[in-house]
């Protein structure tokens, strides 16, 4: 009787067997590539994947935030850099093929009114704001002089 080769999604099986044996959570990668498994399944890839095809997951959704497209990809990557190691024909997936930076916030820089408004109403903030900009000083041994550090 032949056994089967096994599948991918056997394979990842496996190696969050290997990996959370080794006290990794990998919920993420859990979810993403088994996610990537059966979009290959329904494709009828069960054995290996092109760079295409994870670049074309990867990017599924056009309205999602070019660093998600990176995230997914950058799981697939790990579990390709897995699969290799154990001789198994994938793409190495290059890192930055897909850069992309998450979009940062833009910082509210309050007025002196506005801040002494706000800390006002919030009592932490007024000790926050008295703490960060307290001058740090030392004790000088001559009496009634302070020395401020710079």
């Amino acid at each position: 009787m032949m056994t089967q080769d096994p599948t991918l999604r056997d394979r990842l099986d496996d190696y969050l067997v290997m990996r959370r044996s080794l006290g990794f959570q990998l919920n993420d990668i859990e979810r993403q590539v088994g996610l990537f498994c059966t979009w290959l399944v329904a494709r009828g890839q069960t054995q290996t994947f092109s760079l295409d095809e994870a670049v074309t997951w990867a990017r599924l959704n056009p309205d999602a935030h070019p660093s998600w497209w990176a995230t997914r990809l950058s799981l697939v990557r790990r579990f390709a850099a897995y699969l290799n190691a154990n001789g198994i024909e994938v793409p190495v997936i290059p890192s930055g093929l897909l850069p992309a930076r998450k979009p940062r916030a833009v910082p509210f820089i309050y007025s002196q009114e506005g801040g002494f408004k706000l800390s006002l109403q919030h009592p932490v903030i007024d000790r926050v704001q008295t703490t960060a900009y307290r001058v740090p000083q030392q004790v000088s041994p001559t009496p009634n002089v302070c020395v401020v550090d710079h």
